[in-house]
């Protein structure tokens, strides 16, 4: 459904409200959506258009990060399962824009730079539902995403029209006595209480009608903050009078025979919070929206600081399982993966480097495939840990030179992050550049996590030729000592063994961590094992 994509400079349409007006046959809705400088956000949450109609959209950059936008197929996943799809194009990402081949890609942009635009056209589906829009690049699905609701405009209100009062009440007043502050037509056949921008002590009183189909029942549900009452054909059916919140949705069942119902609808809003929400469904149609606000009860919920939890992944046989999103202590561009035999990982593809080890259970899903989608999901296993902080190698210019540290979600300045490749059971192995070098890093899970001597064994392998002075930190802690055995301990509940290679041991400052950090002189492979204790 991609008809054409052109590049073009930023302003070029006019159209830059925060909904648009359902459009239908040979019409075409112009559309503008630009991302907002440093907020990893999409300035439009949602827009609407009538089945079939040509869609102009102009999707423009004002970030200094590059991104896409990629409309995707109908569904309530907020685009992550193309997100996801997008993620396992691995190295291949950025030669394709991030753009998979995956059945519900129905349009999308380029990889927009920095303060560029691009107009991408093509044709609304047929069928009406919501069809989410996102930025495929890693890590930016969880806050990039948007809505475009494909509505029939024959389920919403014809000549809508609203009168707007000024008062202080505590229950609806006598609309009728009064003389409208203003009045005027709403044209996309939806209530919207935003007038004027009054945010407190205001009324509206709304009339319309509605085309009815066929002889049935038909349900409308209202909820307001503060008061409502919604008639039809003269008729009291919901009362929602009074100062209250928007919490309930009360609804009505009525029989309407085919032809047309005059609705009226009064409201009121005194101060604090405000909210108007109407939709209504009959015998052939589901529930249809009829508000520009929309209640949260049919949003999904929204996260919270606690993690939600009832969507455990697991890894399935002996194949290992990939979770590719916001893991706290891992950053935003985290990897996670669970093994079969309970060892889990995080690799930050910021800092380029191992962020976390953990034992038992995986991850889970819940935060991220339901409600918003944001904030940092929490490992669900034990005994976990963090081997060694910011990235995974540097040059030391001597040897009492610091390691740099850098926070879990800002980029390595001398790393790049190639990606990584799946072996015969989905282990990864995590690749990157730098300092003359290419590394190869994968973990090999030894034992199991319900017994005694679990390991993660770490195999680097390194390819060019190093930079004079190249070190890989493979542990960081406060209470790091030579042990028995060749393995370093901690206070805490892991050990640290490097095999292969010549490690050594310093104290980064007065009063730092313990650092093992192993000297990269040539081409070659090593292994770092990692072991829990207990």
């Amino acid at each position: 459904m991609i008809v054409a994509a052109m590049m073009v400079a930023a302003g070029l349409l006019a159209n830059e409200s925060s909904a648009a007006e359902p459009a239908a046959g040979d019409e075409v809705a112009e559309i503008t959506i630009r991302t907002l400088s440093a907020q990893m956000k999409y300035d439009l949450e949602a827009f609407r258009v009538a089945p079939g109609t040509r869609v102009r959209l102009l999707f423009d950059n004002q970030d200094m990060m590059i991104h896409n936008l990629i409309v995707c197929d109908a569904g309530d996943d907020k685009g992550m399962e193309v997100a996801l799809a997008a993620w396992e194009l691995a190295e291949e990402g950025f030669e394709r824009a991030w753009i998979p081949d995956h059945p519900r890609v129905l349009a999308a942009s380029s990889l927009l730079q920095p303060n560029t635009s691009e107009v991408i056209e093509f044709t609304a589906p047929e069928t009406p539902g919501i069809y989410p829009y996102v930025c495929t690049i890693p890590g930016h699905a969880m806050l990039m995403h948007g809505e475009m609701r494909v509505e029939d405009p024959g389920r919403l209100f014809e000549e809508l029209r609203f009168e707007l009062h000024l008062g202080n009440w505590q229950r609806l007043p006598d609309f009728d006595a009064m003389e409208p502050h203003r009045s005027g037509e709403l044209h996309e056949g939806r209530l919207d209480i935003l007038m004027e921008g009054h945010a407190n002590e205001f009324g509206l009183r709304f009339s319309g009608r509605l085309q009815i189909p066929e002889d049935g029942d038909y349900t409308f549900f209202l909820a307001s903050d503060d008061g409502s009452r919604l008639y039809l054909d003269g008729g009291e059916i919901i009362d929602n009078d009074g100062v209250h919140n928007a919490d309930e949705v009360k609804q009505a069942t009525v029989p309407l025979q085919a032809g047309q119902v005059d609705v009226r609808l009064d409201y009121f809003e005194r101060r604090g919070d405000k909210l108007l929400f109407m939709a209504w469904q009959g015998p052939s149609f589901g529930e249809t929206i009829l508000s520009t606000d929309i209640h949260p009860s049919r949003q999904a919920a929204a996260s919270s600081d606690e993690d939600p939890a009832g969507m455990p992944l697991m890894a399935d046989g002996d194949e290992a399982v990939i979770y590719r999103n916001f893991i706290r202590d891992a950053g935003s561009r985290a990897i996670g993966v669970g093994y079969s035999n309970g060892v889990n990982q995080a690799f930050n593809a910021n800092t380029v480097n191992l962020a976390l080890l953990w034992r038992g259970a995986f991850i889970d899903a819940q935060r991220h495939w339901s409600g918003r989608g944001q904030g940092f999901q929490g490992v669900l296993g034990y005994e976990a840990f963090a081997p060694a902080p910011g990235p995974a190698l540097h040059v030391l210019e001597s040897p009492d030179d610091e390691w740099p540290a850098i926070n879990g979600n800002d980029r390595s300045q001398h790393l790049r992050f190639l990606g990584y490749e799946l072996d015969e059971l989905r282990r990864p192995t995590f690749r990157y550049q730098g300092h003359g070098v290419v590394v190869r890093d994968k973990i090999e899970p030894r034992g199991h996590f319900s017994e005694p001597g679990l390991e993660a064994v770490r195999l680097v392998v390194i390819e060019g030729e190093p930079a004079p002075g190249l070190h890989l930190i493979a542990a960081a802690d406060a209470t790091l000592v030579a042990g028995d055995g060749g393995y370093h301990e901690t206070d805490h509940h892991w050990q640290v063994k490097v095999e292969g290679a010549e490690a050594i041991l310093r104290r980064q400052g007065e009063g730092g961590d313990q650092q093992l950090l192993v000297p990269v002189t040539a081409p070659g492979e090593f292994r770092i094992i990692y072991r829990w204790i207990h």
